[in-house]
């Protein structure tokens, strides 16, 4: 048996293949033999090796304290072994553990906490020398979100020149929250949107706002988050061009006669000293101060009282409290007591098919105005109505509608009043 054996392993090593195959392992095993037992000692930095706030069931968060400021702190550690076992390849900063003890927080305020390295691995064959911080500065409190108005602050030596004036400045949001150690929060006064401008204005400018939060002591805030989801909030500035225009009033519901041929306004004062965007101060011929519906205009109703306050075309910059306007109703008339039966009502449906159907057997007492001349014509088979389905209230059956009237063939004269009509919806 033993001098068969001994052949077989002769002719083993006869075999080139097992022979290179037999160096290459041992000259492996041959290599880490020296390389572990004969690698020279040394001492190497592993650099940024992130310290790790363990927080749970720890003392601060008992106390409804948490860290603020900086997010993630790193140490150098300097560690000592052989060379096989430290290298780069070897060892990084993920086989070491570095965390900060928390166990002694127990007040709001800025806190020293040790910190401790040790190797992931607790059979490591390393020795940890030295660590580039023994503590780390950390701020810790209770946690307060409070929500503020935002108040614009514009910096600048002069905002318009002669002849401009600035109007109310718009924010595109009025309102952020704020988060933040409670220390902190405590101390805000005001939260301001800065912007700061160089030159004058002579138009309307939208700028990019540096929001603010703003103490009594104008103290520095460190800790605060301001809350992203309001995105970037901007300030414009709206800039007005002085001047002086004649005053004047815009109609709705007009006859097709009167856009071409309009009525006659008086207005008291005629004038008025405003502001208006530039460009528009350019084309402007009056200032519109109010707006009258034809539907209220009859020979003895064709006076109208505005208010300058309400004026949303321009602003008015003299003392002027009010406007007094006057249509010219020479050579009109009336015709009353005109009859539309409901038939002559057009028939409607709601969005969802239903159909409204009219309660009455139509509208009495309506009244025409227009030119004396074409009144003669006016009857009321001429006169056609619609309701005003813009007011119907779909969850109600019974209800009351408007009815807009009008007159057939007939573009001078028109319907004085308003007028309503019971209708079911089903």
């Amino acid at each position: 048996m033993s001098k068969s054996r001994k052949i077989s392993l002769h002719a083993l090593f006869r075999n080139k293949k097992f022979t290179i195959v037999f160096s290459v392992v041992l000259a492996i095993f041959i290599w880490l033999f020296v390389a572990v037992n004969y690698s020279p000692v040394e001492t190497r930095v592993i650099n940024n090796v992130p310290v790790t706030l363990n927080l749970k069931d720890s003392v601060p968060t008992k106390l409804n304290l948490r860290p603020f400021g900086e997010k993630e702190y790193y140490v150098d550690v300097t560690v000592k072994g052989k060379r096989v076992f430290i290298n780069q390849s070897a060892l990084t900063a993920e086989d070491l553990i570095a965390t900060a003890v928390t166990n002694q927080v127990d007040s709001a305020g800025k806190h020293s906490l040790q910190v401790k390295v040790s190797p992931k691995n607790s059979n490591a064959d390393f020795e940890i020398i030295e660590y580039s911080n023994d503590y780390i500065q950390v701020y810790f409190d209770t946690y307060k979100e409070s929500e503020y108005t935002i108040e614009p602050d514009i910096i600048c030596d002069k905002l318009v020149p002669e002849g401009y004036i600035s109007d109310d400045i718009i924010l595109s949001s009025t309102k952020i929250a704020i988060s933040g150690p409670a220390a902190e929060m405590d101390k805000i006064n005001q939260v301001i949107a800065r912007v700061e401008i160089d030159e004058p204005l002579t138009a309307t400018e939208t700028y990019k706002a540096e929001i603010v939060p703003v103490s009594k002591n104008s103290e520095s805030f460190k800790y605060l988050t301001l809350d992203a989801s309001s995105g970037e909030i901007s300030v414009t500035v709206p800039v007005l061009k002085k001047g002086t225009l004649p005053v004047g009033v815009s109609f709705k519901n007009v006859p097709a006669y009167y856009l071409k041929n309009p009525l006659k306004v008086s207005a008291r004062p005629s004038a008025a000293d405003i502001a208006m965007p530039t460009d528009k101060m350019e084309t402007a011929e009056n200032v519109n101060v109010g707006v009258v519906d034809f539907s209220t205009l009859s020979p003895t109703e064709n006076k109208f009282v505005f208010k300058a306050a309400d004026v949303t075309e321009a602003k008015i910059t003299d003392d002027t409290e009010e406007f007094s306007i006057s249509i010219d109703m020479s050579g009109m008339g009336t015709v009353r007591g005109l009859s539309l039966p409901s038939e002559n009502i057009t028939k409607a449906v709601t969005k969802d098919g239903k159909t409204i159907t009219v309660n009455t057997d139509g509208i009495n007492g309506i009244e025409v105005v227009g030119p004396e001349g074409s009144l003669s014509s006016i009857t009321s088979d001429r006169l056609t109505g619609k309701l005003d389905i813009s007011k119907l209230d779909e969850s109600k059956t019974e209800q009351t509608l408007p009815v807009v009237i009008g007159i057939r063939d007939m573009d001078n004269c028109w319907v004085y009043g308003s007028y309503t009509v019971p209708v079911t919806v089903e």
